[in-house]
């Protein structure tokens, strides 16, 4: 006999997997996520022309500096088919150097047409009461550092479609119009690389 009673309490197996609700992401259990441009008309317009302000700026930097970039390439091919150790020494620094100057420009042009785009497009959004600041603060900051990674990606690619191309015989506007495509296939893998939810999730929680 059972001098406790009977329990209504359902017997729990603590070897059966126990079900779990499933909540909504949140970076610290307390602050939302940003909303990421939404699924309006003005927020989907927003997305899109963030989206074509990555392969803006790496047609652009690619256009701008696969010359440069295709220079230093060479360069260094050259010194070493010479075999030269003082001439390679002299590629990799002066290389080193000029590519340094190169991406931090390609960095700049990305950032000011993605940050430059998304400030008119979630400014727009903002006006119009379909977004909060905090979120339209976390877009444009977002959009401007995937910008500026993007432009480098753009110069990079540019840079070493045109050493191909050249290769293979390509010269004057053919050589210009792969070597734009080519900075805008760098954009958009380089710019791949970063988690743009993730930083601009970060970015919110950080404003508060």
């Amino acid at each position: 006999m059972n001098i406790f009673g009977t329990s209504n309490v359902a017997t729990v197996n603590p070897y059966a997997p126990q079900s779990t609700p499933n909540l909504p992401y949140s970076p610290n259990n307390n602050v939302q996520p940003a909303n990421v441009y939404g699924s309006d008309s003005v927020s989907v317009l927003a997305k899109s022309a963030a989206q074509t302000a990555i392969f803006v700026s790496g047609g652009v930097t690619g256009y701008k500096y696969h010359d440069t970039i295709g220079d230093i390439g060479r360069n260094f091919g050259n010194s070493i088919k010479s075999g030269s150790a003082n001439q390679i020494m002299d590629s990799v620094t002066n290389g080193t150097k000029t590519m340094a100057v190169t991406t931090a420009s390609a960095a700049g042009i990305g950032a000011l047409i993605s940050g430059g785009t998304s400030l008119i497009s979630n400014g727009f959004s903002l006006i119009q009461g379909r977004n909060t600041a905090g979120n339209a603060t976390a877009n444009i900051a977002t959009d401007t550092i995937k910008g500026a990674v993007s432009g480098i990606g753009g110069a990079i690619g540019g840079g070493v479609t045109n050493i191909g191309m050249g290769l293979i015989g390509f010269t004057g506007t053919p050589l210009i119009v792969a070597s734009v495509v080519g900075g805008v296939v760098g954009a958009a893998l380089l710019g791949s690389t970063i988690n743009t939810d993730s930083l601009r999730y970060k970015i919110r929680n950080a404003i508060g």
